[in-house]
């Protein structure tokens, strides 16, 4: 594969399942941002959603044990990396859940983060 192929400008035709993802076309994950942070988060309560707040704490909830898939609209609060959510942010959440990792991993980046929370609550 050259340089050429993974440039986005450039997508070929070739393998076009392969191009739509490498050009991004491919994913499209609904997203909001909420201004006042965190109270507007009750209009999210309000329309329906459990508010899921992604954080490492050990106090939170396994994400998987929650069995998210299973609920029928869920909002995923993700905080930058480094800082996370305040602590505002996650006691406006239903549920504080966390991302089981092996002994001596502390955390994800959000990214990683994010694709393993979006997997957890469309796959059962």
């Amino acid at each position: 594969m050259s340089a050429a192929d993974r440039n986005t400008r450039s997508c070929r035709r070739t393998r076009p399942h392969w191009s739509r993802y490498a050009c991004w076309q491919g994913f499209a994950v609904p997203y909001a941002r909420l201004d006042p942070w965190p109270a507007a988060l009750g209009t999210v309560r309000d329309a329906g959603f459990t508010l899921l707040a992604l954080t490492p704490a050990d106090t939170a909830v396994d994400l998987a044990s929650l069995a998210p898939h299973t609920l029928p609209k869920t909002a995923l609060m993700l905080g930058a990396e480094g800082d996370g959510l305040t602590p505002h942010a996650i006691a406006a959440a239903h549920h504080p859940v966390r991302i089981p990792m092996a002994h001596g991993i502390d955390s994800l980046n959000v990214g990683a983060a994010a694709a393993v929370a979006f997997y957890a609550v469309t796959t059962p």
